[in-house]
């Protein structure tokens, strides 16, 4: 009996396992590759959204002709920022457009003339100048 287990286990290959590491590695690399894309497309959403929301501030604040508060929807640096412009920059901002606000804020592109760049800004109170009244052309 003794020489027959011998036998059987002498004469059996042991089970070899072998692992593919190269599959292994490009399949983590694959799947890396996707969640960096699709973080890189959530990113590009979140800057557009908020140099919209911005942009709307700005237009709100010159069609009502006053301070407002920033939004809300914003990052921390960011309304700290707007609640440092100036009238004229206001202005300037809510004629360039959001995509140029985008530009500005974010890098990339030119700067809008006359604004000042995302920096930590003083607070300050905007005293808007009155309108000016049309004339009925006499």
């Amino acid at each position: 009996m003794l020489a027959f287990l011998r036998r059987l286990f002498r004469d059996t290959p042991a089970p070899q396992v072998q692992v593919d590491q190269r599959e292994i590695w490009e399949t983590w690399l694959a799947e890396q590759r996707k969640h960096q894309a699709i973080q890189k497309k959530e990113l590009e959403a979140d800057r557009t959204r908020i140099s919209i929301v911005v942009w709307s501030w700005a237009r709100d604040c010159v069609t009502e002709w006053r301070q407002l508060e920033p939004p809300k929807r914003v990052p921390r640096d960011v309304r700290v920022w707007l609640a440092g412009l100036t009238v004229l920059e206001i202005v300037a901002m809510e004629r360039a457009g959001d995509a140029a606000v985008r530009e500005h804020m974010y890098g990339g592109g030119e700067l809008i003339s006359g604004v000042r760049k995302v920096q930590p800004l003083s607070p300050i109170t905007l005293r808007f100048p009155p309108r000016k009244r049309k004339t009925d052309g006499k």
